[in-house]
C-alpha cells in the first residue's frame, strides 16, 4: 500500500461555491418547475375556455331563435295587414276620375253648380245652369253621344233630366243624373 503523506491524512475544507452559482442553480430548478407546470395550467385553461365559448355559444343560438320567433310573430301580423290593407285598396274607388271626364264632357256655356257623386252604385247627380234651352240640349247630345278622349266608349248612360225651370236672373236651371260605367272609379 502507498503511504500517504501528512497533507493527505489532514481533511481539508470544501471550497466554498460562489453566491452567483448557488442563485443560477435555484434559479434553472424554479424555471424547470414552472416550465413543467405552465403547459399543465394552458391545457387546464384552455379547456375551461372552450367549455365557455360552447356554452355562450348555445345561449347565442337559443337567443337568435328567440328572436328570429318573435320577429317570425311581427312579419305574420305584417302580413296580415298588408293583406287587409291590399283588399281595402282594390275596393277602393278613385273618384277623382269623374272631374277629368266631366271636364272632357262638359259644354262650355254649361256651368255645373253641385255634384252628389254615389261611388257605390256610380250614380252622378248634377245642378247646373245656362244661358239658354239650346244650351242645354247640346250639354245632353254631348253626354249621349260623346266619346271620352282617347276614343274609349262613352261611359254615361240612363241619363236623366229633371227640375228645369228659369231663375231670377233668366238662366235655365236643371238637374242631370246618370249612371257611368264603374270601370271609371278603377285605379
Amino acid at each position: 500500500m502507498p503511504r500517504k503523506t501528512f497533507g493527505e491524512i489532514i481533511p481539508k475544507p470544501k471550497p466554498k461555491t460562489p453566491g452567483w452559482l448557488n442563485f443560477l442553480f435555484y434559479l434553472s430548478i424554479i424555471l424547470l418547475i414552472v416550465s413543467l407546470l405552465t403547459p399543465l395550467y394552458l391545457k387546464k385553461r384552455i379547456s375551461g375556455l372552450e367549455k365557455e365559448k360552447e356554452r355562450l355559444e348555445k345561449e347565442i343560438t337559443e337567443l337568435k331563435g328567440e328572436e328570429e320567433k318573435e320577429l317570425e310573430k311581427e312579419l305574420l301580423v305584417l302580413k296580415e295587414k298588408i293583406k287587409i290593407f291590399q283588399k281595402l285598396f282594390q275596393r277602393h274607388k278613385n273618384s277623382s276620375k269623374i272631374f277629368s271626364l266631366l271636364e272632357s264632357l262638359c259644354h262650355p256655356k254649361v256651368q255645373f253648380l253641385k255634384l252628389n257623386l254615389d261611388t257605390k252604385n256610380s250614380q252622378v247627380n248634377l245642378e247646373g245652369k245656362t244661358d239658354s234651352f239650346q244650351f242645354l240640349g247640346e250639354q245632353l247630345l254631348v253626354l249621349k253621344m260623346g266619346t271620352v278622349p282617347g276614343g274609349t266608349k262613352n261611359p254615361i248612360s240612363d241619363l236623366t233630366l229633371a227640375n228645369i225651370y228659369l231663375d231670377r236672373e233668366g238662366k235655365v236651371r236643371f238637374n242631370l243624373t246618370f249612371s257611368l260605367a264603374p270601370e271609371i272609379f278603377k285605379r
